[in-house]
């Protein structure tokens, strides 16, 4: 493939579309980790015993969250972990993950 000589073209995609792809994987990352501990932590059997409804994560001066807004969290994640990882993006026949991996440059785990 021929290297582009468009200034503009080379810049985006330098300093717009690399920086971001490494945010998209980073993210993807996060949860993914986010997701394994919560498993292996037995976080949603806690929230059950301690009851959904009680605050959760108060000590350090920010307002307090509820289990159920944990597990609603962990639900949200799920979803758009399976968007990236699994579902194809119409048109395309590649995961957000794929394609991402494909172009970032740095700042992801491998």
């Amino acid at each position: 493939m021929a290297a582009s000589s468009n200034v503009q073209l080379n810049q985006w995609a330098d300093q717009r579309v690399r920086p971001l792809c490494d945010k998209i994987d980073q993210l993807i990352y996060a949860i993914t980790a986010y997701e394994a501990d919560y498993a292996a932590q037995g976080i949603a059997a806690l929230i059950t015993s301690d009851g959904a409804g009680n605050n959760e994560g108060n000590q350090d001066g920010r307002i307090p969250i509820t289990g159920t807004q944990v597990v609603n969290l962990k639900a949200a994640l799920d979803q758009l972990n399976t968007a990236a990882t699994v579902t194809l993006v119409t048109g395309v026949g590649a995961t957000v993950k794929a394609i991402v991996d494909a172009m970032q440059v740095n700042g992801s785990p491998r």
